[in-house]
């Protein structure tokens, strides 16, 4: 099984929180990039994730980009957020009805997913 490369205390998920909404991680195959958590508040953030659950759902991403090719996933996801960005008016709604993200988020606080995840799970959230 192909491993991520997890780099701890990023500045790169600073560059994609916006407003008071905070990005923990994002992966950007082979990487995934966490933030800083020793920055980050817990009585001023909400939700609050730890860095376990969201190094998971990051590993779910990496395993969704696996499974439909680097490019394949970041056109996958671009066109579904359009999609639901217009059905949806609304860019929190569109971006959490994403499939890649409906099954991370649903499966982040199980810590071990990755190990009985079946591949293209992420198909039965598309609709």
């Amino acid at each position: 099984m192909i491993k991520p490369i997890i780099i701890r205390k990023s500045k790169i998920p600073n560059l994609f929180s916006f407003g008071d909404k905070i990005t923990y991680g994002i992966t950007f195959f082979p990487f995934i990039f966490i933030t800083d958590f020793n920055k980050i508040s817990k009585e001023s953030v909400t939700p609050y994730y730890n860095m376990d659950e969201v190094i998971n759902h990051e590993t779910i991403h990496f395993q969704q980009t696996i499974e439909t090719g680097v490019v394949g996933f970041y056109l996958i996801y671009l066109i579904e957020f359009i999609y639901k960005l217009i059905k949806h008016k609304n860019i929190g709604k569109a971006y959490h009805r994403i499939s890649f993200e409906r099954e991370a988020y649903k499966h982040m606080k199980q810590l071990n997913y990755i190990s009985y995840r079946k591949r293209y799970s992420w198909l039965k959230y598309i609709l």
